[in-house]
């Protein structure tokens, strides 16, 4: 055999024995990874054996929690008051005495129609009633009859004018001179600035704290840092269904000095706060049992033994029970049972949980 051909068996004997040892190494791995998951299926068995659920008792105290209710609103504010000047009739407007700006006050005459037609008629209702009168030969009827014409006469001139309702500014003037009128139209609009008003929306939990004068405070985008005092005004007797399905009342904020600078139609955002302070009762939602619609509590008594009383609770969200009424007190002790899992490795038997007395603002 020459030299090449050594060579060549050589390197095929070491190729060979490569071959052998990766497959050991892979067999090994194999039994290696089949050990690990049995052990670890028998220790999880094991564990779980170990484990068991059971029905452990607490004690928990009834917690009374003081807050502030400050009721978050946002909207825009209104004029206090707005007239859109109507006319009364239908026919030629002659005059416009106003233009956009100018303060009017209650009784000013914005615009009139043309009243050619009703001043004859008022003019030959009182020669008619005068010459009836004076002739001396018509019934009291009949006399009654020609007054009422003359009233009759003396409204329809009358409704050839508008007036302005209260003080206040023209902020549009939507009409001129020789225009024709339907009954109706908009000939000018006139508001009271020197208060402003919002609608807001409060919902039905929040209503029950307000009252006629309870005090909001407000800001708006268009004068950053700029906080002015209104208070609640009106309180609607009927609510609504909002959008979001929830019961609301649209109660009225009126703002008697608002910020020079502030106008109707500005945003706004602010709270309504009740200033007296409100108690509530609070218990974990463990510690209420609901049988038959009803909603129970079990309460501690001082001699050790135990008493179920009937509550009404509202649900706060977070595992948390308002109490609403019933027969229970601040910091008395309510005994509630529990699924507990408990380990004899790791764990030890759970101990009586307290709650004490806090305050919240909210």
């Amino acid at each position: 055999m020459n030299d090449q051909e050594l060579i060549k068996d050589s390197r095929n004997k070491k190729k060979r024995k490569t071959i052998k040892t990766a497959v050991l190494v892979i067999v090994i791995i194999a039994l290696l990874t089949v050990l690990f998951i049995t052990c670890t299926n028998r220790l999880s068995n094991s564990l779980n054996r170990q484990l068991t659920t059971e029905l452990v008792q607490l004690e928990t105290k009834i917690r009374e929690e003081i807050y502030v209710s400050n009721i978050d609103i946002s909207g825009s504010l209104e004029a206090y008051q707005t007239q859109n000047v109507v006319t009364k009739a239908q026919g030629t407007i002659s005059a416009v005495y106003v233009k956009e700006g100018d303060s009017v006050k209650k009784g000013d005459l914005i615009a009139e129609l043309e009243d050619s037609e009703q001043l004859y008629s008022v003019e030959d209702a009182k020669r008619n009633l005068e010459k009836a009168k004076i002739v001396g030969n018509s019934s009291a009827r009949d006399l009654d009859l020609l007054e009422k014409k003359l009233k009759i006469a003396e409204q329809n001139l009358e409704k050839t004018k508008c007036y302005a309702n209260f003080n206040g500014v023209v902020v549009s003037v939507k009409a001129n001179v020789d225009d024709y009128a339907q009954a109706g139209t908009t000939v000018a609009t006139v508001i009271d600035n020197t208060k402003l008003k919002a609608k807001v929306e409060v919902d039905e939990i929040d209503a029950q704290l307000l009252d006629i004068s309870t005090k909001a405070v407000l800001s708006s985008d268009a004068l950053p840092g700029v906080y002015f005092d209104g208070y609640v005004s009106y309180i609607p007797l009927v609510g609504r269904y909002s959008n979001n399905g929830i019961g609301v009342l649209d109660v009225e904020i009126e703002i008697p000095n608002p910020p020079e600078r502030l106008k109707s139609g500005f945003s706004f955002n602010g709270i309504i706060s009740v200033e007296s302070e409100n108690a509530m009762l609070l218990v974990t939602q463990d510690a209420v049992t609901t049988r038959s619609g009803n909603s129970y509590v079990t309460k501690k008594l001082s001699d050790g033994s135990t008493e179920e009383v009937q509550v009404q609770v509202k649900y706060l969200g977070e595992n948390t029970y308002q109490i609403l009424s019933g027969n229970v007190s601040p910091d008395d002790t309510l005994v509630y049972t529990t699924k507990s899992s408990v380990s004899n490795m790791f764990f030890t038997q759970p101990q009586s949980r307290n709650t004490s007395r806090s305050s919240m603002v909210r």
